[in-house]
């Protein structure tokens, strides 16, 4: 099956259109805002948004705001454009309140209305501004030069970056559940292939190698284990005539196969075929979008969830605002067998969006589990999240726990089994802060620091401290082009009575490709043998000791690459155990990971 699969994946590459370019799908003659830096005093433009006409905006209109540089006492250059102040000239503070003439200083933001007639500029209105990050320039398109990357914007050039952000009025809210399905890197599907007006058809194909070395922690124990998995699926998507609402269905099948180097465990293989979305959008009424069936629920983290369940949202989009209230059940219809099965999710978020880039909100979310686990938390939070392109960004995370779950004493056998012995109270908090700043150069290197915290309690203790809510990966980009495990591929603990420090380094060294180095540490916040949940394999020296805190570290090198219809990732992790664990041989991992998406 995994040949096979390779095969009708090389085989789709061949006869698939390759999609349309974002850059070609500018359209001279339309509205649009075009954002960038100044670079060795040129301006560069690095994202491009298309905007809705209004009866004012007239061919020969323009709006640039930048940094000044005074050329004379009635000249400037703003943007690269020479400007010349004259009689007729209006200027205003920045609450658009009429002023007596200024000359700006050498750079200071301003905002200057123009007329352009005949290749020239007429400076109409000089206004004071804030200090930006990125310039700004309104107006018509008149030109895309695909073969020099540049475009024209009221009559002023502009090169632009390859790669550059685009958005165009047919385009989907960023935070719109059909378009974050079709940006992730390990789902994400494009429809390239029209059928009609309406119906878009895609799919998708992957391979996966995984290699574990010594995940018991314990060289004279033959645990290792290597699993090669392949899937395909098709995905059909059709938008109805308001272009708002809309169907969307996949389905498809794999097979898994797992070699264990033990002599008393057998190799297994699985095959299956399933239902993986099947779901209607509606616009039901202005700004407000209602999705039933089988379903993505997705946080940008994946902090609170990301599994696809079968229920409703309800989201309200109003400007910066936004509000999201859903409901679900796990998946046991026209599904494989899943950890989802028994348990039921209910949960509402407000988000408010400072500014394109940032964003604040906050969660309550509540999770009922009628399976042998009996996990049920009920998690409260704050958060922050800031993905600039360049510059310093940030992301944090503050949240409260409380409920109950059933666990296992530590009796040889697995933690959080079936045969889980007693249930205690969830009552913890817990925090995660990451700072990230972007060079900006072709490499786009950046360095990221990081701490996470989850509240725990002793063995001793008749509740424990703080659980995620079982939904969750903790997974996404920290400065490469694919999503990574951001607590360790390897360790990959849940953030639960642990303190986890991470530093991080990432470039990129061509187009659409990036080499990301994480390093981390994990601390318990209670040497306990019970928490933190994570992905080492149980046995008698791999299980928390309970009387060291000191967990271990991990280094991960991971290489991502997307471009057109491909992803490839490679990921080597390994995890030196610390003097918590009675066995201290080190665990590695080797996962690869190619995919293919029309």
């Amino acid at each position: 099956m995994n040949r096979r699969a390779a095969w009708i994946c090389l085989a789709l590459a061949g006869c698939v259109t390759p999609p349309e370019s974002p850059q070609a799908r500018l359209k001279p003659g339309s509205w649009v805002e075009a954002k960038g830096r100044m670079v060795n005093g040129k301006p560069v433009v690095d994202e491009i948004d298309e905007l809705a006409r209004t009866d004012s905006d007239k061919a020969d209109k323009v709006e640039v705001t930048g940094a000044a540089q005074p050329i004379s006492a009635t000249e400037l250059q703003l943007v690269g454009v020479k400007l010349t102040r004259d009689a007729e000239t209006e200027y205003e503070d920045d609450k658009k309140q009429a002023i007596e003439p200024f000359t700006p200083a050498s750079g200071e933001w301003v905002r200057a209305k123009l007329r352009s007639k005949d290749g020239a500029h007429k400076l109409r209105t000089l206004r004071k501004s804030e200090t930006r990050e990125q310039f700004k320039v309104e107006g018509e398109l008149s030109e895309v030069n695909m073969a020099d990357s540049e475009l024209v914007v009221g009559g002023i050039k502009l090169p632009f970056v390859q790669g550059a952000s685009i958005g165009t009025l047919n385009d989907r809210a960023s935070d719109d559940p059909l378009a974050l399905f079709k940006a992730d890197d390990q789902k994400g599907v494009p429809f390239t292939i029209q059928a009609t007006e309406n119906l878009f058809l895609g799919g998708s194909g992957s391979f996966d190698y995984t290699a574990k070395d010594e995940y018991d922690l314990d060289p004279t124990n033959e645990r290792d284990q290597q699993q090669t998995s392949g899937s395909m699926n098709l995905d059909l998507l059709y938008l109805f005539p308001d272009k708002s609402s809309y169907a969307i269905f996949e389905g498809g099948g794999g097979r898994s196969d797992t070699d264990n180097d033990s002599p008393t465990r057998q190799d297994t293989s699985n095959e299956n075929a399933q239902v993986t979305r099947a779901a209607v959008s509606l616009a039901v009424a202005q700004k407000w979008q209602l999705l039933i069936g089988r379903t993505d629920f997705e946080d940008e983290r994946e902090w609170l969830f990301d599994r696809t369940l079968d229920g409703f949202r309800l989201i309200y989009n109003d400007g910066p605002w936004r509000f999201d209230l859903g409901g679900a059940y796990g998946r046991d219809f026209l599904a494989t067998s899943n950890s989802t099965e028994n348990t039921q999710i209910g949960v509402t978020m407000l988000r408010y969006r400072m500014d394109p880039d940032w964003w604040i909100g906050t969660y309550l979310l509540g999770r009922n589990d009628t399976g042998p686990l009996d996990h049920e938390p009920v998690l409260f939070g704050l958060r922050s999240i800031d993905e600039r392109k360049y510059g310093f960004s940030h992301s944090a995370e503050l949240g409260f726990a409380s409920g109950h779950s059933r666990w296992a004493s530590n009796n040889s056998n697995s933690t959080n089994d079936e045969q889980a012995d007693h249930t205690e109270g969830i009552r913890g908090w817990a925090f995660d802060v990451m700072a990230k700043y972007t060079l900006e150069n072709d490499w786009r290197p950046n360095v990221l620091l990081g701490y996470a915290y989850g509240s725990g309690e002793k063995d001793s203790s008749s509740h424990m401290g703080y659980r995620q809510s079982g939904y969750h990966d903790n997974n996404g980009k920290i400065g490469g082009v694919t999503s990574i495990r951001y607590y360790g591929d390897v360790f990959r603990p849940e953030l639960s009575n642990i303190a986890i420090f991470t530093a991080a380094a990432s470039f990129r060294p061509f187009e659409n490709a990036a080499i990301s180095f994480i390093y981390h540490t994990y601390v318990q916040d209670y040497a306990a043998q019970t928490q933190p949940i994570n992905d080492l394999r149980i046995g008698t020296g791999s299980v928390p000791n309970g009387r060291d805190p000191m967990l271990g570290s991990e280094i991960d090198l991971v290489f991502g690459y997307r471009g057109g219809f491909w992803t490839f990732e490679a990921v080597l992790g390994r995890f030196e155990p610390g003097p918590a664990f009675d066995n201290q041989d080190p665990a590695t991992k080797f996962d690869l990971t190619l995919r293919f998406s029309f």
